[in-house]
């Protein structure tokens, strides 16, 4: 499948936008239709009124690519081009394997209605000889002067300047038929290729017609497609006239439903037999069980019947031999309109007869999120339903403030709008009904599965054989999927990443979530490699670096990189240590998908949202924000049963440290942390920092020359100093006059200097309060720059905290005394300690980023963990 929508360049956007409930909705520029030009005055019938539409942004067509010359190109309406192009990608999608065999047997149908607007406007040329009457007409002492040819002939030029000049590719530029010849022409399918016109309903009518064919034999696979690119005067004027346009929002199955709003975009589906399908190993999206079209008969044209709707409804689902009462969703036509809006919802709730669902049938319309489409419109909506099938999550209605007063009574005790998404959680393969209906009095009812409700594809055969393809346990719009495979030994792995390798070349975006899903693992000793990869192409070149690096491994046990890792079977447990950073990054937080990927993390993920609106450059808002960091990084860890040997905090992160090693609870983590920050908001006057790249010994003697303090030691040459704005100032252009690397830090504080004496007093009645628990791991203490054994004084330690400098370096040392350390973890938003003992020793560190625009960093670690 592949598609062009508003905010929907693929299936997987598609899916997105979806998920999110955006609404895609902007006014037309006055580059492709002058709104102003139409909002009323004397000809008040020939009006179109304030209107936003889905529109299509940044696209253009690669006619090199396709062969297209530049005259064909420019005499050919936009729709050709974008059908062709969508039609290429869906098509390509499959691969080579297999396509020559079936181009004989597969068919081409493309719905559309009147073309495009670019051939439509361009017929304005061919009635210039209409407009010049007119014009002698009502010009004709103008005429009569002595240029008065002239200033016609000149008139002309200018009228007919915008339109290429007509040749023998106007024709079949202009024309729907032309669009699904030029398809088939371009791929050499000969199952023959036409246009369905079935209005508002013309893309469920292109997929029946297409199952029809399919179920009698006569093809084995059909390229479906429907295009829409016309948002012209004939249609809007028109749809303003009949009422159906919304004039101050879209709403869906609403009360104050007013309309809809156009839209643009393509949509093109690969269908085929079974027996095609198999042979072919090509992957199977979803299965379409039953479809079926009926017409309202009696009645007008324009005004759809409950009747007609129930009537390919009940087809639909008799053909597919099930019970509409399992349906999981019905994806509606949903027009917003208030006479198709009840119609509608009256059609399917009569669908289900006296049944009665155990929850109301949820029921929806893509059209509120991205415009109706037209001609399109069924295409995105079964996209929809494919995509609700194969993650099986049903979104929340999009559109719907106040839910439309049938769905109050026995309409909205059978169907009924949804407010959040909710997981599909029977055993069932998940079933949509997609709907539509069109001008003409045309229904269309199609029943999508989830493609579990088939035998599962043979995966790429080889010795090593992947594991059957599975069903993904989260939302498909994450930023990367962990894949983990284990094998008997170093060869037997190496093989099945070069399988997956290979695999990847024929994913989809939404089967990596799938796959990832798919690929179990257990506790037995074994050679393990784990991947991270975001798109198809990246698992690809991610596994091929795995594989060469595996081949090549000599006497080496273990790998980390960048995006993969590898390891033999361990003798015993690995020695984790834990790291916690102190309040030098700036956060950039993107909660949501990290609370959608991992339920544990809601809470400091709403907490953190909540303190991240605030001002960060208060240290009272930043420091509890860095512990609902550290929160949510421990219960990712917890989660998937990492458990740490010991712990290690910088500046702030020894709170953050103290916890994870079970000195104090959340509660009273929370606690110190709010009063931490606001002892040194409170009681610290203005500072500033400076890091540099320099030895110990040169941090100590700028320090001594300008009055300021040495506030970390880091190790690895990397150390900074703190004090007064002006002394660090100083500082800084001394280093740049003797080459030394510097910069300042972004604080308004000078954290760990004698600036912070009055703020660790005041901090010293909040320490009194804490009821210290006894530790349950090893603790390095970045204050000391040695291990914790139990005896310390916490609440003198953390006081002098604030003037003493970080001994960083010193305790990393420390953690010498328990032996190997395997792999360092940094909890935290970002990887700067982490690089420090990369540094160090390469291979053996790695930060979760939590909260990070990624999740690949922290699936990367728990890959490493594994």
């Amino acid at each position: 499948a592949a598609c062009e929508f508003p905010e929907g360049r693929s299936p997987q956007e598609l899916w997105a936008t979806v998920l999110h409930g955006r609404r895609c909705f902007r006014r037309i520029p006055p580059q492709r239709l002058a709104l102003d030009d139409y909002a009323g005055g004397d000809l008040d019938a020939d009006s179109i009124g304030p209107v936003e539409a889905g529109l299509l942004e940044g696209y253009s067509f690669d006619r090199e690519k396709f062969r297209v010359s530049q005259a064909a190109f420019e005499r050919t309406d936009w729709a050709h081009w974008l059908a062709l192009d969508v039609a290429s990608r869906a098509w390509s999608t499959l691969g080579s394997q297999g396509i020559a065999a079936e181009r004989d047997g597969t068919a081409v149908i493309v719905a559309n209605t009147l073309t495009g607007e670019f051939s439509r406007a361009s017929l304005m040329r061919y009635r210039w000889p209409y407009v010049e009457r007119v014009l002698r007409s009502a010009a004709a002492s103008r005429l009569a002067e002595p240029d008065g040819d002239s200033w016609l002939r000149a008139l002309e030029a200018a009228y007919k300047a915008p339109f290429p000049a007509p040749d023998e590719d106007s024709l079949a530029g202009g024309l729907s038929n032309t669009i699904a010849g030029r398809i088939a022409n371009h791929f050499g399918l000969r199952g023959g290729a036409f246009a369905v016109d079935g209005a508002c309903a013309s893309s469920l009518v292109a997929i029946v017609t297409a199952c029809e064919r399919l179920a009698m034999g006569d093809i084995g696979c059909a390229l479906v497609g429907a295009v829409d690119l016309s948002l012209d005067p004939f249609e809007l004027v028109g749809f303003a006239r009949n009422g159906a346009l919304a004039r101050e929002l879209m709403r869906v199955f609403d009360a104050q439903c007013g309309g809809f709003w156009p839209g643009e975009g393509c949509g093109f589906v690969v269908l085929a037999s079974a027996e095609v399908a198999l042979r072919q190993r090509w992957p199977v999206l979803a299965w379409i069980s039953g479809a079926a079209m009926s017409s309202d008969g009696e009645g007008g044209l324009t005004r759809p019947t409950v009747e007609g709707q129930m009537l390919a409804a009940q087809r639909a689902w008799q053909r597919a031999g099930l019970d509409p009462v399992d349906a999981d969703y019905f994806e509606a036509h949903g027009t917003g309109t208030p006479t198709g809006d009840p119609v509608e919802l009256a059609g399917l709730a009569g669908l289900l007869g006296d049944s009665m669902p155990r929850q109301p049938i949820p029921v929806g319309s893509i059209k509120a999120q991205i415009g109706h489409t037209k001609a399109a419109a069924g295409m995105a909506g079964l996209l929809k339903a494919i995509a609700i099938c194969r993650e099986r999550i049903i979104p929340a209605t999009t559109g719907c403030e106040q839910p439309h007063a049938l769905l109050q009574g026995d309409v909205g005790r059978r169907v009924n709008v949804r407010r959040q998404p909710q997981a599909i959680t029977h055993d069932r393969p998940a079933t949509v009904g997609v709907n539509s209906f069109g001008f003409g009095g045309i229904n269309c009812h199609v029943v999508v599965q989830g493609a579990d409700a088939a035998p599962a594809l043979a995966l790429v055969p080889g010795t090593v054989a992947l594991p059957a393809m599975g069903r993904g346990a989260l939302p498909g719009d994450l930023a990367g999927e962990l894949f983990c495979l284990q094998a008997p030994s170093r060869q037997a792995l190496a093989a099945l990443v070069k399988q997956l390798e290979q695999r990847a070349k024929t994913l989809s975006r939404a089967q990596l979530a799938d796959l990832a899903y798919a690929l179990t693992v257990d506790d037995q000793a074994s050679w393990r490699a784990c991947l991270v990869a975001h798109t198809p192409q990246e698992l690809g070149s991610t596994a091929a670096q795995a594989w060469a690096s595996l081949l090549a491994a000599g006497d080496t046990t273990r790998l980390i990189a960048d995006g993969y890792g590898w390891s033999a079977p361990a003798e015993k447990l690995p020695a984790i240590v834990l790291l916690f950073p102190g309040q030098g990054l700036p956060l950039q937080l993107h909660t949501a998908a990290w609370a959608s990927a991992f339920a544990g993390l809601a809470d400091s993920a709403t907490r953190a949202q909540e303190l991240a609106a605030q001002d960060l450059a208060d240290t009272a808002v930043v420091q509890p924000l860095l512990a609902e960091v550290a929160l949510a990084g421990l219960a990712l860890l917890r989660a998937f049963e990492v458990e740490a040997a010991a712990v290690l905090g910088h500046s702030f992160g020894e709170l953050s440290a103290l916890h994870g090693a079970g000195r104090i609870d959340a509660q009273a983590f929370r606690a110190l942390a709010q009063a931490r920050g606001q002892c040194m908001r409170d009681h610290a006057p203005s500072g500033a920092m400076l890091a540099l790249q320099a030895s110990r010994e040169v941090a100590l003697a700028l320090a001594q020359v300008h009055g300021l303090d040495l506030a970390c030691e880091n190790g690895h040459q990397r150390h900074v100093l703190a004090g007064v704005a002006a002394r660090i100032s100083a500082a800084a252009a001394a280093c740049a006059a003797q080459g030394i690397s510097a910069e300042r830090l972004p604080t308004q504080r000078a954290f760990h200097s004698r600036l912070m004496s009055h703020a660790g007093e005041s901090f010293v009645r909040h320490l009194r309060a804490v009821n210290w628990l006894p530790a349950q791991r090893a603790m390095a203490s970045s204050i000391t720059g040695q291990m914790f054994d139990g005896s310390e004084d916490l609440n003198r330690l953390l006081a002098e905290q604030f003037v003493a400098p970080v001994k960083f370096a010193d305790a990393l040392a420390a953690l010498a005394t328990l032996g190997q350390v395997d792999l360092v973890i940094e909890v935290g938003a970002g990887a700067a300690l982490a690089s420090l003992v990369e540094a160090a020793h390469p291979g053996r560190a790695l930060g979760l980023q939590i909260f990070g625009a990624s999740l690949a960093p922290a699936l990367l670690a728990l890959g490493a963990c594994w």
